[in-house]
């Protein structure tokens, strides 16, 4: 009976995102300049109704700031692909400061927008995560919006997602952090 619960409960949930307008069949597209493979989950297609009712939402539950950020994010995830592309140069040009990163093929990433934070099983201890790249440094997943209210401030793709190419880099040249505190991400890798 639990099980069966739980699955109406998710069917529920489903039904209700789809109504919403924020889910979309999965539809791989590229960013513009490096071809970096993506699916944004319908974030980067989002119409301004649904914006405008969530920020709505955001507002009374988070204050005016916190909306503020949403009608931002949602504008810059319209242009996901123009972003990826922007925070990868980043990257590249922070790195190649101190290391040759030439060699790496940016094509080879797939980032996924999730709609949620998230938790991996690798991380028990951490149930609130909003990026990971996985150790093959080719898949990365970041969450779309999210206020993470313990922390008091919003996370979004485009950040993160810069972020998550840096740590990337970092297990491609250096290898994987042996602690979460150990990331470089958007840091400066010369230090």
């Amino acid at each position: 009976m639990k099980v069966y619960i739980s699955r109406v409960l998710t069917a529920m949930f489903v039904v209700s995102v789809l109504l919403a307008g924020a889910a979309r069949a999965q539809e791989v597209k590229h960013s513009p300049r490096y071809r970096i493979a993506y699916d944004a989950g319908g974030w980067d297609g989002l119409p301004e109704k649904v914006v405008e009712k969530w920020a709505a939402k955001i507002e009374r539950k988070y204050g005016a700031a916190a909306a503020s950020d949403w009608r931002f994010q949602a504008e810059r995830l319209a242009h996901f692909g123009e972003w990826l592309d922007e925070a990868w140069s980043r990257r590249v040009a922070a790195w190649s400061r101190c290391t040759y990163v030439g060699d790496v093929d940016p094509g080879r990433f797939f980032v996924r927008v999730e709609s949620d934070t998230f938790r991996l099983p690798e991380y028990p201890e951490l149930t609130t995560i909003w990026g990971t790249v996985d150790l093959s440094a080719k898949n990365i997943r970041v969450t779309s919006w999210a206020y993470i209210k313990q922390l008091g401030w919003p996370v979004n793709a485009v950040d993160t997602v810069e972020w998550e190419f840096g740590n990337a880099l970092q297990l491609l040249k250096r290898g994987a952090a042996s602690r979460i505190s150990g990331e470089i991400g958007s840091g400066d890798p010369c230090k």
